[in-house]
């Protein structure tokens, strides 16, 4: 019962953040969408990081950990040198500065307005790609809740999916993007708690960190060195992906919108570290360390769960499993409005009703938050053995199709329009086609990102140099 405590008044939380933020709202897109571009360094850190670790990163990450060992722990710290290196070195200043002079509200708003010529194909393609993406990112979301919830409640598999996916879908209809902000800052609290109270518990509990690396390596040496218990070639892969992986994934490179100013990012890139560091670093060996404790597992997703419900007394274990749902929530509430933003922005109001009324507009806005928070339910009823895989599908579409178009966009003046569409197009087409080739269910999708990536560049530059370029008038408003 204690556990059903917590996690319902966490839920109660929840929907009175979104019920005050609703009161608060202003009826206009910039409102739903941006928060009016008012967010500070903490609030940004804590979003960002919760945009980041989601279940694909906690459970995800746990489950594939207890395949490939502790060589997994090179990827966490790329991951975190990633953050601080390439989203807030390379994309965010880069990203405010240009979407505040193109006034963009959403992602195809950046594209469109940077490449004019190419402005109507470019919405319909971005949008195209962020629903696919997403939608296979959401499955993967929910999947993990619902494993969380199969251990921590007793609840079955299907319930536990489906009531934190119709919560988040409600409270992100309601408050828009200063739901996500707030809710974001309380759940990352929690995942802060929960992974810190947990990390050192795993290590004791394994008689210290010699006596885990020593168990490891009598179960088998592969847990212990690089590359662990996969192939080389893949192993490369997924570091230089998760070093490239945050900036560009679209529902956090809008966050990069939202700040007062450019010099914000500079404390919250520190913040970040911090916080990454606490709450999920550890998580890159909790996989080995469940290996070592449970052996086999009916599911390598199971891990997480298990290690927290057999360490740690009640209270606390429900505090931790409730971390978990909370980083799939604070993950998908930004998913949510990225998608909603180009049902009605991008697609419908551009599109077709250019004149709309923003009250309009921002109460259909919140009818499509509500409607893609509840169909990715469906898929995920009948789940992968594994959730990384439907996880790395999703990240492999949304890295085929925005890495580079997205970095070329706001930095390099030669990109035009035909450049960036047919390099969007041929990497999602890329990622999507490896992606197939796996069955969508095998590991081997981790291929698809970085290959569709590297495609997508030599497209959209080749494309680019073969097209005419924009005028020096029209660059100089945004590069000067």
């Amino acid at each position: 019962m204690l556990a059903w405590g917590i996690f319902i008044a966490y839920l109660v939380v929840m929907i009175i953040i979104g019920v005050l933020s609703l009161k608060k709202a202003v009826p206009t897109l910039s409102d739903f969408f941006l928060a009016r571009r008012t967010l500070g360094a903490v609030l940004l850190a804590f979003t960002f990081c919760a945009g980041y670790i989601s279940t694909g990163s906690l459970i995800g990450s746990v489950g594939l950990n207890y395949k490939m060992g502790l060589s997994h722990l090179v990827m966490g710290a790329a991951g975190i040198l990633g953050v601080v290196l390439f989203a807030f070195m390379i994309v965010a200043p880069r990203m405010k500065i240009v979407s505040d002079r193109l006034k963009a509200i959403t992602l195809p708003d950046l594209l469109a307005f940077r490449f004019p010529e190419r402005g109507k194909s470019l919405r319909v393609l971005t949008s195209l790609i962020l629903l696919v993406g997403m939608f296979f990112y959401i499955e993967a979301i929910y999947i993990g809740v619902g494993r969380t919830l199969e251990v921590l409640l007793g609840l079955p598999y299907v319930w536990g999916m489906a009531i934190p996916a119709i919560i988040v879908a409600v409270y992100s209809a309601m408050g828009g993007y200063r739901a996500v902000v707030w809710t974001d800052f309380v759940q990352m609290m929690l995942i802060v708690i929960g992974i810190g109270i947990l990390a050192p518990l795993v290590v004791i509990a394994l008689g210290g960190w010699g006596s885990l690396v020593a168990q490891a390596a009598e179960i088998s040496p592969k847990l212990v060195s690089i590359p662990g218990g996969i192939p080389l070639l893949m192993y490369i892969y997924l570091f230089i992906g998760l070093f490239l992986h945050i900036g560009y994934l679209p529902h956090v490179a809008i966050k990069f919108y939202t700040v007062k100013e450019v010099k914000v990012f500079r404390w919250s890139a520190l913040l970040c570290v911090v916080i990454l560091t606490i709450a999920l670093l550890p998580t890159y060996y909790f996989g080995v360390a469940a290996r070592v404790m449970f052996g086999k597992l009916p599911s390598p997703d199971q891990a997480l769960p298990l290690l927290s419900h057999t360490l740690l007394p009640p209270a606390l274990d429900a505090i931790v499993m409730t971390a978990v749902v909370a980083a799939a929530m604070s993950t998908t509430n930004a998913m949510l409005l990225i998608v909603s933003g180009a049902i009605v922005r991008d697609f419908y109001q551009q599109l077709f009703r250019p004149k709309a009324d923003e009250r309009y507009l921002t109460k259909l806005s919140m009818i499509s938050t509500l409607i893609m928070g509840l169909l990715p339910i469906l898929p995920a009823i009948s789940p992968p053995p594994l959730m990384f895989i439907i996880y790395s599908v999703g990240v492999a579409i949304l890295k085929g199709g925005f890495l580079v178009p997205i970095l070329l966009t706001i930095w390099w003046k030669r990109a035009t329009g035909s450049g960036i569409l047919a390099g969007m197009l041929g990497g999602t087409i890329v990622a999507l086609g490896i992606s197939a080739w796996y069955g969508f269910a095998k590991l081997g999708v981790i291929y698809a990102g970085m290959t569709a990536a590297a495609i997508s560049a030599i497209i959209c530059v080749i494309a680019s140099y073969a097209t005419k370029p924009q005028s020096p008038e029209f660059l100089a408003k945004i590069f000067s």
